[in-house]
């Protein structure tokens, strides 16, 4: 049988240990994911490759390109800048009609870029947006002029110790709009870690 004096103390413990459980579970919940550099200085630069990438919706032809390129800036523990990112071998319909954001058919070069990073310390993420205004890029396949806005979200492999390299997948990536309607992003971007913008020495980098 459990005295009355005993009920008020049982009670303390009871909020004591569901204020702890609540103080862990948000601890938890707000962990958010920050790059580690190895030489604990920013920016680090960064350059990457991918093979194929698509630019998908749901009413027109997928706009394809065989391989692509990008810079850009790792600016802090959370941030990336001056990000761009240039697309060859493009075109609609499996090569039907080409396309291109500039002079030279097949290419296709984005408008700088910043990000952040998101998600969790267990699912790290990066979002990259316009640096400035809503366009992405502007593209032309054939006689078609595509406008493409928007933010699109891809995932970070989890490094948790200090790497040269690292990956950065955007998997049906939504968020982008292309031809007016929602529009997905698809590509496995390998990316490589440098000290300085000539990229003649390497770093090394964490993301945890």
């Amino acid at each position: 049988m459990i005295s009355r004096r005993r009920v008020p103390g049982l009670l303390a413990l009871a909020l004591c240990v569901i204020g702890v459980s609540a103080v862990m579970a948000s601890s938890a919940f707000a962990a958010t994911p920050v790059f580690k550099s190895g030489s604990g200085k920013f920016p680090v630069y960064n350059t990457d490759k991918s093979g194929l990438s698509e630019l998908k919706t749901a009413n027109h032809a997928t706009i394809e390109c065989t391989a692509s390129t990008s810079t850009g800036q790792i600016t802090s523990t959370t941030t990336v800048a001056k990000v761009v990112v240039a697309y060859t071998g493009c075109s609609q319909k499996k090569g039907e009609i080409g396309c291109k954001s500039g002079t030279v058919a097949g290419e296709i070069v984005t408008k700088n870029l910043k990000g952040t990073l998101t998600g969790t310390e267990a699912e790290p993420t990066e979002k990259l947006e316009p640096e400035s205004g809503t366009e992405f890029v502007k593209i032309k396949c054939g006689t078609v002029n595509v406008l493409v806005t928007g933010t699109v979200t891809g995932k970070i492999l989890r490094v948790k110790k200090l790497e040269h390299t690292g990956t950065l997948t955007f998997s049906n990536a939504g968020g982008l709009i292309a031809f007016e309607e929602a529009a997905t992003l698809t590509s496995k971007d390998e990316l490589a870690f440098f000290k300085n913008e000539a990229h003649t020495e390497s770093e090394t980098l964490e993301v945890s």
